[in-house]
């Protein structure tokens, strides 16, 4: 039953856009069992302002972190809350998403899918009207051992010249490109259900559905900003799952506020050694065999 389900919202510094997502949720025709939000140890008033903000919902619950997790962490910490009052599926949206379509999650859950999809996106659009997903995976299961761990070694040689300062940063997203753009082979007026070894959703609104977050905590825990979508994409490749990309609906997403209020001045610096980092971690579960691979989720 897709119709019961929770939300998780992980918080880092800017609470007004949280706060904005929150009060969009509630237009919407059908309500979620649970809203979970997360703030991620942030250094503000955050955790201060949503408790306040919230403590008269009853079906809202915020938490906060002892330090800062991470993305994939951070949101598993929500999952985790859900899961404990016997919710299983879970839609996580980024703070600085908005609803504009009041049926969209009457929409989302009455969707017909195949048994083994793991993973629901939308059409996700920016300020500006751009689309962002569905985008090119980065790893391939299916690569050879020897390709595996070259790339892997690559990615890590990259990854500690970034850390000494010795390479420019890289302006580019987890998927390689500087904006992920929606390619033409998805049309808004269809649902398509992607291969996972070429194409993944966008990680800014993804609704985990079936019985995944039975087997799994949710993201792979050792990416920290970047990569997230590309391990999801790598679990379903290993997995037999697969994700479905519902170009019928649409929401909005603003962008990276909240790690731009974070970095200031050294946003692009940051993101690119945040990027590396992530491709490492995702080209080394990759290496892994199928039973270690399953207990690293």
């Amino acid at each position: 039953m897709r119709e019961i389900f929770g939300v998780v919202i992980l918080n880092y510094l800017n609470y007004t856009d949280t706060i904005a997502c929150v009060d969009s949720i509630r237009k919407q025709s059908l309500q979620p069992k649970r809203i979970v939000i997360v703030d991620n140890a942030s250094p503000n008033e955050s955790h201060t302002k949503l408790v306040e903000r919230f403590m008269g919902d009853a079906d809202v619950d915020v938490l906060q972190t002892d330090k800062n997790l991470g993305y994939a962490r951070g949101n598993n910490v929500g999952i985790a809350h859900l899961k404990q009052q016997g919710i299983i599926n879970a839609f996580i949206s980024n703070p600085d998403v908005t609803f504009a379509d009041p049926d969209y999650f009457s929409k989302l859950c009455a969707l017909e899918t195949p048994e083994n999809v793991a993973m629901i996106g939308t059409r996700i659009v920016d300020e500006h009207g751009s689309d962002q997903s569905p985008y090119p995976v980065a790893v391939v299961a299916s690569r050879s051992t020897g390709k595996k761990l070259m790339t892997f070694l690559k990615d890590l040689a990259k990854y500690m010249l970034a850390v000494m300062r010795i390479m420019p940063p890289v302006k580019r997203g987890a998927s390689g490109a500087s904006s992920p753009q929606q390619e033409e082979t998805f049309p808004h007026m269809e649902n398509v259900v992607l291969n996972p070894a070429e194409h993944m959703l966008h990680g800014a609104a993804i609704f985990f559905v079936g019985d995944y977050l039975k087997r799994f905590d949710g993201y792979y825990k050792g990416t920290f900003l970047y990569g997230e979508e590309d391990a999801l994409a790598l679990i379903c490749q290993r997995e037999e799952l697969c994700q479905l990309y519902a170009g019928t609906l649409e929401l909005v997403h603003a962008g990276t506020s909240s790690t731009d209020m974070a970095w200031k001045k050294k946003v692009v610096k940051r993101k690119s050694l945040y990027w590396r980092e992530g491709r490492m971690k995702v080209d080394w579960l990759a290496l892994l065999p199928l039973k270690s691979f399953e207990r690293k989720y």
